[in-house]
């Protein structure tokens, strides 16, 4: 369990690195105008009456985030994302720590990291969607 909780801080610190970059880099190339320029021409009401269910209205509600607030502002939330992830991963490595001393595990814990790992999952596909989206449509 130790090697996969190690594992795990890894690639925490992977995804922060690499968010830090994405972040850099759009300030560099400017690509953060061109997508926000892009979901600007995005007509929403017509995707929401167009396309139902959640793999599609989540999308569409984070277009509508993107609209008001930016889409750099909108991938930046990525960091707070990461924050409750290190949190849960500091909670899981007390736990662990906790049930070698003790013999008791915390089942709590334990639910409290596979909930944030899987809403982290889902969040990460819907702003990859999102973008992923932004960076295919065609210029006008």
């Amino acid at each position: 369990m130790d090697g996969v909780l190690r594992a795990k801080a890894v690639n925490l610190e992977r995804a922060e690195a690499l968010l830090a970059r994405l972040l850099e880099h759009g300030d560099r190339s400017r690509l953060w105008g061109e997508l926000d320029e892009r979901v600007g021409r995005l007509d929403l009401s017509d995707l929401a009456e167009r396309w139902t269910g959640p793999l599609v209205s989540s999308p569409a509600s984070a277009w509508g985030t993107m609209r008001r607030h930016g889409v750099r502002a909108f991938c930046e939330t990525t960091a707070v994302r990461l924050i409750d992830l290190n949190a849960a991963h500091a909670r899981w490595v007390g736990a662990w720590d906790a049930e070698r001393r003790t013999g008791r595990a915390d089942h709590l814990a334990e639910l409290d990291g596979l909930v944030a790992g899987a809403v982290a999952l889902w969040d990460a596909g819907v702003q990859r969607r999102a973008v992923h989206a932004l960076l295919y449509l065609p210029e006008e």
